[in-house]
């Protein structure tokens, strides 16, 4: 499932609201999103609690995403 791009699973979502597609975004994402909250807060709880408050404004606000961008870079 790597060679699909962010682009098509946020259609997918976008088209058919189901939650396995943006699953596989979070999954592909979240490392780097926790490797940039870390070293702000520096404290494991508290990393893990705002990289999920990331994906939920994500997933909330994924309609702001217009493609401009590379989704990596919206995010």
């Amino acid at each position: 499932m790597d060679s699909v791009t962010d682009e098509h699973l946020l259609g997918k979502y976008a088209e058919s609201g189901e939650l396995r597609y943006f699953d596989l975004l979070v999954r592909r994402h979240i490392g780097k999103v926790r490797a940039m909250i870390y070293p702000m807060v520096l404290n494991d709880a508290d990393a893990d609690e705002l990289t999920q408050e990331v994906f939920l404004r994500v997933v909330g606000s994924i309609q702001g995403f217009k493609g401009q961008s590379a989704f990596s870079t919206w995010l």
